[in-house]
């Protein structure tokens, strides 16, 4: 292609509304072939977009949900629920708090817990990416002794990504390729944590209020 003057009345392409304009030469276009690569393909479909936006909380009887009401009550379960009645949007929140126990008793157990956490952080991005496009958020973290998972949105998909977590979690054995970059990663914040003036003194009083924590057996 050649760039045109002003003064240049020839065929050009383009339309009014372009600047600078251009001409394309006719002897160009036997060079120029176009292939398809192999490589490059539509996206899977999505199996997390939701396709029911029905309200449920209308035509039940609401007596018991003005606050949130135990409907699951086991030595290792407790199962807690509530209705909205207030906002009716086809959307749900699910929050599950898993006891650890042991998975902090000494330095060693903490360790492998959270490298753990973070390597199934990890297996699990690509579920929670897919999940994010239907506007399905996720959030997987430790706090205190406990695992924290919480799942929020249209409520017509969110059994599915909660099966799939589920899933991928009881199956999880990370590679080698990926547990290296982990514990990489991991080494090196624990390196750096002392280095932020705020962490050092979260830190510091830790080890002053809360030394069960960090006692090493």
């Amino acid at each position: 292609m050649t760039r045109l003057l002003e003064t240049e009345t020839s065929p050009v392409a383009g339309s009014m509304w372009t600047w600078p304009r251009y001409r394309i030469i006719e002897s160009m276009l036997d060079s120029i072939r176009f292939e398809i690569d192999v490589s490059l393909h539509l996206r899977e479909k999505n199996e997390f977009i939701p396709s029911d936006f029905s309200i449920r909380s209308d035509g039940l009887d609401t007596t018991y949900t003005s606050s949130p009401r135990c409907i699951l009550d086991q030595p290792l379960l407790k199962f807690w629920y509530k209705l909205d009645r207030t906002f009716k949007v086809p959307r749900a929140n699910i929050y599950f708090r898993i006891s650890l126990k042991g998975g902090f008793d000494n330095l060693k157990s903490s360790l492998l817990t959270v490298l753990y956490i973070d390597l199934l952080r990890d297996e699990l991005n690509e579920i929670l990416y897919q999940a994010s496009f239907a506007l399905l958020d996720t959030s997987l973290y430790v706090n205190n002794y406990y695992l924290e998972l919480k799942l929020w949105g249209f409520n017509d998909k969110l059994p599915a990504v909660l099966s799939t977590i589920l899933t991928t979690t009881k199956n999880f054995l990370p590679t080698y390729d990926r547990f290296k970059v982990i514990k990489e990663n991991m080494e090196r914040l624990i390196k750096n944590t002392n280095m932020n003036p705020l962490s050092h003194a979260e830190y510091l009083k830790l080890q002053v209020f809360v030394p069960e924590i960090l006692r090493c057996r």
